[in-house]
């Protein structure tokens, strides 16, 4: 009873006392929190036979379910995590692709900042008897490899192999198509252990049947490079698919046709012949339904595609210019009606004249023209009262070609050799009519690209522990845009046009010798890069007072590097690396332009 009537009290006071306590309460509580010391979060993850787990991912979440950090378990099973107790209590969850446990709730205690934990998981396979006595097992684990019989878990609404793998223990599938393993996205598709599609397995999740799959294996530490496989750990994860046997030597496919509403129409073919020496997949799509060709791909650009032994090499011109700059107005509606024309082919051809020899041919075609487009009137009754009447039509066309040629000859883990080459054209058009009233406004934009890139990467073994590889680099990658919109709202302005272009040539090598413990890094790159541009009038040069607008750079830079890494390995859990770089850099810098002015963007 004294404490209810001592909160009247309180509450009977002016609020700004009232106010004062909370801050102060408020404050008390902050200084609490972050005053705590670090508390670890630690355990060991076990088999029902008490064995230590691997590939285990460990995740911590916060009461409200919010992502903190995680943990991917060696061969020792164990985990940690160090942190500041943020929360009066956390969520570790455990995902594994053939093991399976409850979630550990852990409630921190203000006199407690240690807080271990033995986590037993059970099998999958325990959970599927009633298959197993096909004569099969559902879940298989070798090494770094968990393999998966595809008819385990298959069911009757899977199309196509990302239907399938949506099915498996730890495997999802983004919107955009990304597959990930225990949230991580991975790096390969493999087909009978050969790298059909390069970086573009969507080609293979989204089109080849989820029937014809005999198994799928998840393979971690993921290396294709043979020699370093043996040598040094990876964080890749492939997927490799065995396709069933009586689809082997055979052609086999499907197609599909559709018509509707608006002369709309979808249709697509899909041809495969599999068998241990030729590979060979042909794929056509065409439709007016809203799916671009690019959908079709691992990203926008794949003429990023390659070897992963090259991805830290590949450099690309850059486009600067935008449409949509000057017919834009932001409190204007901007909600589109859209129509496309789309149509994309590709092409895979993998052959192997000697099983250590891989020989992959890469040929894609894409064409979009996509319209948007509206008409609409704006009301504003405000005074003076006033309407808006707006009319906008975009147009957009891209069309693309690429190649790309691959070699590989895989000695075992003796030797590694690998030629790549790709060469890429591309022709990207838009074009915008913006009507506001009795004003007109239209802008224009052209981009011609062309992409040429040449690597040779070699790896030998030197003896048991350690390696030499060499790389060497050739890439060119020439991108000129022309731009051109008029304004009429400004009198007197004419056409404003601007050109762009950003050549760039790089070429170098580098090489490595790897051991267990170190590595010795020697190289040398070299970048040729050039910037020029200028903004022009009715097709005269535009002038401000006593200079132009154009660019004219050259830009050289030639960098000669060497670097050492050695790691000191105090036990399991523990690595002191220790890095050392030297080189010798020199940079030239040329403009022919007396009066430079930076290119601007509309």
């Amino acid at each position: 009873m004294r404490n209810q009537l001592k909160k009247k009290r309180i509450n009977i006071r002016n609020k700004y006392s009232s106010i004062g306590l909370k801050l102060i309460i408020l404050l008390f509580s902050f200084n609490a929190i972050y005053s705590q010391e670090p508390i670890k979060i630690f355990g060991v993850v076990q088999d029902s036979l008490s064995q230590p787990l691997d590939i285990v991912t460990v995740v911590l979440f916060d009461n409200d379910e919010r992502y903190v950090s995680d943990f991917r378990t060696k061969n020792d099973g164990q985990f940690l995590f160090e942190l500041l107790p943020q929360k009066s209590q956390y969520v570790l969850k455990f995902r594994s692709l053939a093991y399976s446990t409850d979630d550990i709730i852990v409630k921190v205690d203000e006199n407690t900042s240690e807080y271990g934990y033995k986590v037993i998981m059970s099998s999958y396979i325990t959970k599927l008897d009633e298959v197993v006595i096909q004569g099969s097992q559902p879940v298989r684990i070798k090494k770094d490899t968990i393999v998966f019989k595809a008819a385990n878990f298959l069911d009757k609404t899977n199309e196509v192999l990302e239907d399938l793998l949506k099915n498996l223990p730890g495997v999802e599938i983004d919107t955009d198509g990304t597959v990930k393993v225990n949230g991580k996205g991975i790096n390969k598709v493999l087909i009978g252990g050969d790298d059909v599609f390069d970086n573009n397995y969507k080609i293979a999740t989204k089109n080849i049947d989820a029937k014809d799959v005999d198994e799928i294996e998840i393979i971690y530490n993921f290396n294709e490079n043979s020699v370093l496989r043996a040598i040094v750990e990876s964080e890749a994860i492939a997927i490799n698919i065995s396709i069933k046997d009586e689809r082997s030597g055979a052609i086999y496919g499907k197609g599909s046709i559709g018509y509707g509403n608006d002369n709309n129409y979808i249709g697509g073919l899909t041809l495969f012949k599999l068998d241990k020496k030729l590979k060979t997949f042909l794929i056509s799509k065409t439709n007016t339904t809203g799916i671009g060709a690019n959908d079709n791909l691992n990203g926008s650009m794949f003429r990023r595609s390659g070897s992963g032994n090259f991805d830290k090499y590949q450099a690309f011109s850059d486009n600067i210019i935008s449409t949509d700059g000057v017919a834009s107005n932001p409190v204007i509606n901007e909600s589109y009606l859209n129509d496309n024309r789309s149509y994309f082919n590709s092409l895979h051809v993998l052959t192997k004249p000697k099983s250590n020899i891989h020989v992959r041919t890469i040929f894609y075609l894409l064409d979009d023209a996509i319209k948007r487009q509206n008409a609409f009137k704006t009301f504003y009754y405000s005074p003076p009262v006033f309407d808006i009447s707006q009319s906008k039509v975009i147009h957009n066309n891209m069309r693309e070609f690429n190649a790309e040629l691959n070699i590989k000859n895989a000695n075992g883990s003796k030797s590694f050799i690998e030629y790549n080459g790709i060469f890429n054209n591309a022709n990207q058009q838009s074009h915008i009519d913006l009507t506001i009233d009795q004003n007109k406004f239209n802008e224009n934009l052209s981009i011609k690209d062309y992409f040429i890139s040449q690597q040779l990467n070699t790896t030998f073994r030197i003896n048991r522990k350690s390696t030499f590889s060499l790389n060497m680099f050739y890439l060119q990658d020439k991108n000129p845009q022309v731009y051109a919109t008029n304004n009429p709202i400004i009198e007197n302005q004419g056409v404003i046009s601007q050109s762009y272009n950003n050549p760039i040539r790089h070429f170098g090598f580098n090489s490595k010798l790897i051991s267990t413990k170190s590595q010795w890094n020697f190289g040398f790159l070299n970048k040729n890069e050039k910037l020029i541009s200028e903004i022009l009038n009715d097709e005269s040069k535009l002038l401000s007072e006593d200079f132009d607008f154009y660019n004219n750079i050259k830009y050289n830079n030639n960098d000669f590097f060497v670097y050492r890494e050695y790691d000191f390995l105090f036990n399991k859990n523990y690595v002191l690396s220790i890095n050392a770089k030297a080189g010798y850099n020199f940079v030239k810098y040329k403009t022919d332009t007396a009066d430079q002015n930076p290119v601007s963007s509309p």
